[in-house]
This record gives structure tokens, sequence and C-alpha cells, in this order.
């Protein structure tokens, strides 16, 4: 049985695998702007293997390095195996999630506000204990266990490197189904697409609710 850590007991390191609790916990995206507001919970990429880096507005070398991110994400953001996260804390300090995400290119990354305090961050044990680095990236495996934890970006060469050997370990039989997590349908547990996502209608919810507001005719998003 794999090791899952509780933060009662102290921050999850290498070989520890993260809490049903903690992959439920809900945050929200904050870039690019038309994702704002929506939810965002580890446990919707359980059965993928993850890239996660966390930032903070004022740290210098991650805002610099945003664009060799930007390779390890054009690298893989066409696998439906692999999820590329990014959290961004202290947002406004000075940097906005939508200055922090146009630096590179335009809607590249998604990014998820940590909310107060540090919350992600505070998740893992830091390589560099006791200095004052304000990033950490993880790579997690598709049971959800860490493989790796870094203070600074990799180089593509790196971060390629681990996220092949991860994904040699994934299940031989892949599971089939809708990957997209604003898709109605979407499945967790589905590592291939299989071409089967249903949408909302313009205007609606999955639930069939109407998002936009209804005009003096009952129309959905109507302008009267």
């Amino acid at each position: 049985m794999l090791p899952i850590a509780s933060l009662l007991n102290g921050a999850y390191d290498v070989g520890d695998v993260i809490s049903d609790d903690d992959q439920n916990m809900e945050f929200s995206y904050c870039y690019p702007s038309d994702s704002t507001g929506s939810t965002f919970r580890l446990n919707k990429y359980s059965g993928k293997v993850i890239m996660l880096e966390r930032s903070a507005s004022w740290w210098a070398p991650c805002f610099n390095s945003i664009p060799e991110g930007e390779e390890i994400f054009a690298k893989w953001e066409n696998d439906n195996r692999v999820a590329i996260i990014h959290f961004l804390d202290d947002i406004n300090q000075p940097y906005s999630c939508s200055q922090w995400g146009d630096y590179g290119t335009v809607d590249i990354p998604l990014i998820v506000d940590d909310g107060d305090g540090y919350t992600v961050f505070d998740w893992f044990e830091n390589p560099n204990e006791g200095e004052s680095i304000a990033s950490l990236i993880l790579f997690i495996d598709h049971t959800m266990k860490i493989v790796n934890i870094m203070s600074s970006s990799p180089s593509l060469i790196m971060a390629n490197f681990i996220i092949e050997n991860m994904l040699e370990h994934l299940p031989e039989n892949e599971i089939e189904g809708c990957t997209y997590p604003d898709a109605c349908n979407y499945d967790p547990d589905a590592i291939e697409d299989d071409g089967s996502c249903v949408y909302p209608e313009e205007n609606y919810n999955c639930a069939g609710d109407c998002t936009a507001g209804i005009d003096c005719n009952g129309e959905c998003g109507g302008e009267l």
C-alpha cells in the first residue's frame, strides 16, 4: 500500500500520496479571463501524470522563466495523459494573474489562485527550507504519488525525462472516456479521450440552469 500522508503529520514529501481531502479541495482559476471563477480540484486529474508549478507573483525567477515553462507545456499540451498546472500566490504583489499569464503566450498557462496564505505551497516539503525561495515544482504520478519536488524550474530535457518515466508506469489498459474537465460528462478516470464529451448549451450550465440572466421575454441571455 502506498503511504498516504496527512498534513497533520507534516508536509508531503517524495513518495507520499496526496490525501483524498486535499485532492478534493476547491480552488478558483484566475487566468485566462474566461476561466475566472471556474473551480479547480486536483482529483480531476487523477489517472494522469502531473507537473504542478507553484509561484508567488513577486518571485522574479519564476516570472522570468515563464517562456521556458511554455516549452514544456507545448511539448505535452496535446497529450491527454499529462496535465500541466500552475498555482499563483500573493497575486497583485506586484503582478496580477493577467499580467503573469500574458507575459508569455496569451492564455498559456491556465493559472489557479492559491487563495489566502500559501495553501498548496505549504502542502509540500521545500527542498530549500529556510531560504527565501517562493517556487516549487512538483511531479505527481497517476496514483497521486509525489515523484519529485524541485525549488527551481527544470529544463525541458529534465521535465521531459521525468514525465516520460511516469508515463511508462501508467496502467497498460488505458481507460477511454471524456478527458476535458469542463465537459458535462467528464470522466476523471479516463486517460484516453474517446470524443464523447458533451458541453452545455450557450448561457446554460450542465444542469440546464440559465447562467446568463433571463430578460423581460423570459429568454436566457436575451437583451431585453
